[in-house]
């Protein structure tokens, strides 16, 4: 007997096809993807634990700024500060970096960032919690403008969540523009990447190891229904 059982294996194909992730099938810069895969290999970092060649996201973060070229960034969850310092580093000298977390980037035992990072005016934290309602509707204009949004916040089942469903809520003008989103392979995680409709590319091959989603949002970012 056929190992597929009494189903033809196209026919199994065809239903795992209709089963399948269509807004994963429809991200078709395929020149993004590449060009981000080969600068990542090519970067060098002053600071050791960022030049790990793949398993962490620094790397994926700056070669996607530097070919991309934004103009603003908003990086969500600071934390110590190493995607805020790649983007600072690896972005036009023009591009401002607009980070978020709920504690202030020097109340952390180890930070990749230092005073003079912010003398420039080019960075700037904000400490305030974007899934509250004040707190979005009072930035959602910038989240709007952002050419590159990069949300690494706590995956606790409630804040990705709460954030994208009020992201896709913001109209934006059509341009340019994309949402990388760290450790989607979490298994909180799962459902929300799989509920993302705009066009999208797991990357966690030449990203982080615990997931790196890249998803297109220069039409606005859409959630299935």
């Amino acid at each position: 007997m056929s190992i597929w059982g009494k189903s033809r294996p196209n026919q199994w194909f065809e239903s795992y096809c209709t089963n399948c992730d269509e807004a994963a099938q429809n991200f078709k810069n395929v020149s993004l993807l590449a060009n981000i895969l080969i600068r990542s290999s090519q970067i060098q970092f002053n600071i050791p634990s960022f030049d790990i060649c793949w398993g962490e996201p620094c790397r994926f973060l700056a070669a996607l700024a530097e070919i991309t070229t934004p103009n603003l960034i908003v990086d969500i969850g600071t934390s110590c500060g190493g995607s805020a310092k790649a983007f600072l580093d690896f972005s036009p000298k023009k591009a401002n970096v607009v980070t978020f977390d709920v504690m202030p980037w020097n109340t952390y035992t180890e930070t990749y960032l230092k005073e003079t990072d912010f003398f420039s005016g080019r960075l700037i934290q904000h400490v305030e919690d974007l899934s509250c309602t004040p707190v979005f509707e009072k930035h959602q204009n910038l989240l709007a403008l952002a050419d590159l949004i990069y949300c690494d916040a706590p995956k606790d089942g409630v804040f990705e969540y709460t954030f994208l469903d009020k992201l896709s809520k913001v109209k934006m003008n059509n341009k340019q523009r994309y949402l990388v989103l760290d450790d989607i392979r979490f298994k909180n995680m799962a459902a929300l990447w799989r509920d993302i409709a705009s066009p999208k590319f797991d990357a966690t091959s030449f990203g982080h190891w615990s997931g790196t989603g890249l998803v297109d949002i220069s039409e606005g970012l859409k959630l299935k229904v």
